[in-house]
């Protein structure tokens, strides 16, 4: 037995944010770049900074975010679950930091190494999510990756995700064994399927189930 403790202190996982407010200090490009994911889902967003930049702005009119045109104030974040600090001031970012309290998750730009989680190089494809972080060591690195392994994944795997998603509840709720339904799955998994369109994948599927013996519970 292995009683070897891991040596790294960052542990990958998705959290569910919906409801959270998350509080940004800065109003900059790298503001920016922060809050482009945070449109992506339920969250109340609040940028504080006495200028932003225009993307902020509309995002602000469009009431996609709340923009308070103020300096910092350790108040800012005191009913904050999720704070970035991303200034162009390592003072006000500090400041940020020095305010935040130990329940808080924290990000500051300029200092990974007093940040309690990163923000990964991060791209959508409908249900697929796929995210890269060096830990803060290189975010351009991360970015690299990012890019080349969104050319990989393209815009045709969002429509193929749904479908992957849609067949495992169809085939659960079959009558089948667990053995064969393993077998359905791994066979939609082979590059046709996801080069087919949308009334062929259905009608594939179909033909598929047909062959094994699945029938839906009622």
């Amino acid at each position: 037995m292995n009683d070897q403790k891991g040596t790294s202190t960052i542990l990958p996982m998705m959290l569910s944010v919906k409801g959270y407010t998350v509080v940004i200090v800065g109003g900059g490009k790298i503001a920016t770049r922060r809050i482009l994911p945070l449109l992506e889902v339920e969250v109340n967003v609040i940028v504080i900074s006495p200028e932003v930049t225009a993307d902020i702005k509309t995002w602000h009119g469009q009431q996609r975010l709340h923009w308070k045109a103020k300096c910092f104030e350790p108040i800012d974040i005191k009913n904050a679950a999720i704070v970035i600090a991303a200034t162009n001031d390592p003072k006000v970012n500090l400041q940020v930091y020095e305010a935040s309290e130990k329940h808080q998750l924290i990000n500051l730009a300029d200092r990974p190494n007093l940040s309690n989680f990163y923000v990964p190089a991060t791209f959508r494809r409908g249900k697929l999510i796929l995210s890269v972080s060096t830990s803060g060591a290189s975010p351009g690195l991360a970015r690299q990756i990012k890019q080349q392994l969104s050319e990989i994944y393209d815009e045709n795997y969002e429509s193929y995700v749904e479908f992957l998603d849609q067949c495992r509840q169809i085939v659960k709720s079959t009558s089948l064994n667990q053995q064969t339904r393993n077998n359905i799955l791994k066979e939609l998994l082979k590059t046709r399927y996801r080069h087919m369109d949308e009334r062929e994948r259905e009608e594939a599927f179909k033909q598929l189930l047909e062959k094994e013996g699945g029938k839906q519970n009622e």
